[in-house]
């Protein structure tokens, strides 16, 4: 699973979550 804070790394958890879901954090 993937971590980001605020929308830094926004695409690279979208990657890992595998998710359409843009949030300020994704776990």
């Amino acid at each position: 699973m993937g971590y980001c804070l605020l929308s830094i790394n926004v695409s690279f958890c979208i990657s890992k979550t595998k998710s359409k879901i843009i949030s300020f954090q994704c776990f």
